[in-house]
């Protein structure tokens, strides 16, 4: 909740495939895979929209930006 947002730095990772619920399933998957691949992906949305409401005042950096690695060359088109 908010107190993450009070302290000083925060860092969290998403993985892309994190916000696909309806990705496509990998078959003869072992059960421990297949249950931390995909329990809860419908709901990891929201909890992410969650936390951004909640630290709106806080600023958001990319990892090399954090590290002092951007070179201030995007990559985006």
């Amino acid at each position: 909740g908010s107190e993450m947002c009070i302290r000083d730095r925060y860092m969290f990772y998403l993985h892309p495939w994190e916000l696909d619920p309806g990705q496509p399933r990998v078959k003869d998957i072992s059960v421990l895979f297949r249950f931390r691949h995909y329990v809860n992906l419908s709901r990891t949305k929201a909890k992410v929209q969650a936390l951004l409401s909640t630290c709106n005042k806080q600023q958001f950096v990319t990892c090399s930006e954090y590290l002092g690695l951007d070179d201030g060359v995007s990559i985006a088109s």
